[in-house]
C-alpha cells in the first residue's frame, strides 16, 4: 500500500476548496459581459471624472459627496423625500430635523435649491444657510440659474451668512451679492441690497440704487421693502440719496 506525500494531500486539498470560488468568479466575468456592468477599474474612474464638465463648479462640492459613506445618504433619504413631497407638515419637520446637521445634508440638498417650486426651494435655502461656508457654494451655484426666481432665492439664502468684515465674512459672500445688484430682475438686486446693508455703516450708491429704483415700481411688496429698508439707515444714507435723486 503506497502512502501519499502529505504535502500533495494538502495540495489537493487547496485545490479542491479554492475551486468552486474559481467557478463563480469566472461566472460574474461572464456576466458582467453580457448585462454591460461597467468595470471599476481606477484607471476608468480617474478618466471619466476628468472628462466631466466640473469647470463651474467648485472642488469641493464636486468630491465631497462621493466621499461620504453610503449610510449616511441612506439615513437623509427619508428627509429629502419628505422635503421634496408634497405634505407641508412633513416638509417642516424634514427641515427642522435637517437644519440640526445642516453640513452632513448639504450635497442632499443642494438640488432641492433649484425646484420649481418656491416652499421647497425656501425650505432648501432654510437647511443651507445653516450650513455655514460648506453651504456657500449651493448658493453660488444657484445664483447662475436661468430663473430668476432661483436666483432670488439664493440671494434670500445668504441672509444668515456674514456680510461685515469684523463677522469673519467669506469673501465670497461681498462677491456674490455686489454682481446680484446688477441682476435683471429688479427683486433680486433689492435682496442683495437688503444683504449688503447689514454690513455696511455707511452705504455706497451703488448698493441703494435698487431701493430708488423698486420705489418708483409698480410692485408694491418691494416698495414697501425700500421703504423699510431707507427708514433703517437714518441719516447715514442721507448724502446718497441726495445723489440718487432722492429726499433726505
Amino acid at each position: 500500500m503506497s502512502l501519499k506525500n502529505p504535502k500533495t494531500v494538502s495540495n489537493s486539498k487547496l485545490i479542491l476548496f479554492a475551486l468552486p470560488a474559481l467557478i463563480v468568479f469566472s461566472s460574474c466575468k461572464k456576466n458582467d459581459h453580457k448585462t454591460g456592468t461597467p468595470t471599476t477599474d481606477p484607471a476608468t474612474v480617474s478618466v471619466s471624472k476628468k472628462s466631466a464638465p466640473t469647470k463651474a463648479a467648485p472642488k469641493e462640492m464636486v468630491e465631497k459627496p462621493a466621499e461620504k459613506p453610503a449610510a449616511k445618504n441612506d439615513a437623509l433619504t427619508p428627509l429629502i423625500a419628505d422635503l421634496l413631497g408634497e405634505h407641508d407638515g412633513r416638509r417642516n419637520a424634514a427641515v427642522l430635523q435637517l437644519m440640526r446637521d445642516a453640513p452632513k445634508a448639504v450635497a442632499a440638498v443642494t438640488p432641492a435649491l433649484k425646484h420649481n417650486k418656491k416652499p421647497i426651494r425656501i425650505a432648501a435655502a432654510l437647511i443651507l444657510s445653516r450650513a455655514g461656508k460648506s453651504g456657500l457654494p449651493a448658493f453660488v451655484s444657484a445664483y447662475q440659474h436661468k430663473d430668476a426666481a432661483v436666483r432670488l432665492t439664493a440671494i434670500q439664502g445668504l441672509s444668515l451668512q456674514p456680510t461685515a468684515k469684523n463677522e469673519k465674512a467669506d469673501p465670497r459672500v461681498a462677491t456674490l451679492l455686489n454682481s446680484a445688484l446688477k441682476d435683471p430682475a429688479l427683486a433680486v438686486r433689492v435682496a442683495a441690497t437688503a444683504n449688503l446693508l447689514r454690513g455696511q455703516s455707511n452705504p455706497t450708491k451703488e448698493t441703494l440704487a435698487p431701493l430708488f429704483e423698486a420705489l418708483k415700481g409698480k410692485d408694491s411688496s418691494l416698495r414697501l421693502t425700500a421703504i423699510t429698508l431707507l427708514a433703517s439707515l437714518g441719516p447715514s444714507a442721507k448724502e446718497a440719496m441726495k445723489g440718487l435723486g432722492g429726499t433726505a
